[in-house]
């Protein structure tokens, strides 16, 4: 019973670890390519660069804690009603606050 209790929790928990894991992944491809300046010959501007990839990093530290704090708030609201995710007695009993 107490494995399944654990693993109730575990699958609770991991929806919001994946979404801030995809977060990070999609940062290792964005930040070093905005890091690159790229010259537009339409418009003639410069874009990209240091400084570029320091207002992307600012935004997906933003996103990071905003949907952090999200699904952490979530996850507390669901908490109360893990007991509940299983018809099984002795499972409820052990996953129990």
């Amino acid at each position: 019973p107490a494995a399944a209790a654990h693993a109730l929790a575990i699958q609770t928990f991991q929806i919001g670890g994946i979404v801030l894991l995809a977060l990070s992944t999609v940062a290792q491809t964005v930040v070093p390519n905005e890091l690159v300046e790229k010259y537009d010959a339409e418009t003639g501007r410069t874009t990209g660069g240091i400084h570029a990839a320091k207002a992307v990093v600012s935004r997906l530290m933003r996103w990071g804690f905003v949907l952090g704090t999200l699904l952490g708030s979530l996850q507390i609201v669901v908490l109360p009603f893990l007991h509940k995710a299983t018809p099984m007695q002795e499972v409820r009993d052990a996953a129990r606050l």
